[in-house]
C-alpha cells in the first residue's frame, strides 16, 4: 500500500467503525478539497454499502467536493444513511435553508432523531434553536441549558455563555431549584395516593379517604 494513504486509510476505516474522532478527521480532510485524497476517499467510499459511507458521500454532494453541488442527493443519501450524522446534517440543511425551504419544525425533527441515537452535536443544535426562539417555548434558556448539558464539549461553550448573564443564571439556578422541589412533591403525592389506595378500615371493610 502507498505510505501517502496509510494515515488516510486508517482514518477512512475507524470512520465505518462509528468513531467519533475519526468521522470529524475525515470531515475536515474533505473540506481541504485536496484532489488526490478526494479521488481516494470518493472511490473507497462508493465501493462500501456502510451507512456511514452514505453519509459522507451525501456530505460530498452537498458541498460540491470534488462534484458538483447536488441538495436533491445530498439528502437521498443522508435519509438512505440514516445515521446520527446523517439525520443531524438534514436537520442543519433545513435549520439553514441551505438548498431547501427553511423549516425550522423539520429541522427540529431531525435534530431530536438524530439526538436519540446518541449524537451529542444533535443536542447542541437543539439547544441552539431553543436559545434562539426558533422553537416555541415558555423556558427557553433552561431548556436550551440542559440540551446543552446533553451535547457534552460541544455545549460546553454555550453554557459558559448563558452564566455569564446574571439574569439568565439566576433563571436557571430557580428553575433547577423548582425541578427538584417538583420531583419531591410529586414523590410524596405519589406515596401518597398509594397509601390511600390500600390503606383500608378493617372494621368497616372500605377505603378511607381524607
Amino acid at each position: 500500500m502507498n505510505d501517502k494513504y496509510h494515515t488516510i486509510n486508517n482514518i477512512l476505516n475507524g470512520t465505518l467503525q462509528n468513531n467519533d474522532d475519526n468521522i470529524n478527521q475525515m470531515i475536515e480532510h474533505i473540506k481541504k478539497r485536496n484532489k488526490v485524497n478526494m479521488e481516494h476517499i470518493v472511490n473507497f467510499y462508493e465501493n462500501s454499502d456502510n451507512p456511514i459511507a452514505i453519509f459522507f458521500l451525501g456530505f460530498i454532494y452537498e458541498n460540491g467536493y470534488d462534484t458538483s453541488i447536488n441538495i436533491n442527493t445530498a439528502i437521498r443519501m443522508y435519509k438512505l444513511s440514516g445515521t446520527s450524522y446523517a439525520l443531524n446534517a438534514l436537520g442543519t440543511l433545513y435549520n439553514n435553508g441551505n438548498g431547501v425551504t427553511r423549516d425550522y419544525k423539520t429541522a427540529f425533527n431531525y435534530f431530536t432523531e438524530a439526538a436519540k441515537l446518541g449524537l451529542e452535536k444533535a443536542y447542541n443544535n437543539i439547544g441552539i434553536m431553543y436559545l434562539n426562539g426558533l422553537i416555541e417555548s415558555s423556558n427557553k434558556y433552561y431548556l436550551s441549558y440542559n440540551y446543552f448539558l446533553k451535547a457534552g464539549k460541544y455545549g460546553k461553550e454555550n453554557i459558559d455563555n448563558l452564566m455569564r448573564d446574571d439574569k439568565i443564571k439566576m433563571i436557571i439556578n430557580c428553575e433547577k431549584r423548582l425541578e427538584k422541589l417538583e420531583d419531591r412533591v410529586g414523590k410524596m403525592e405519589g406515596n401518597l395516593y398509594k397509601h390511600i389506595e390500600y390503606c383500608t378500615c378493617k372494621e368497616k371493610n372500605e377505603y378511607i379517604t381524607l
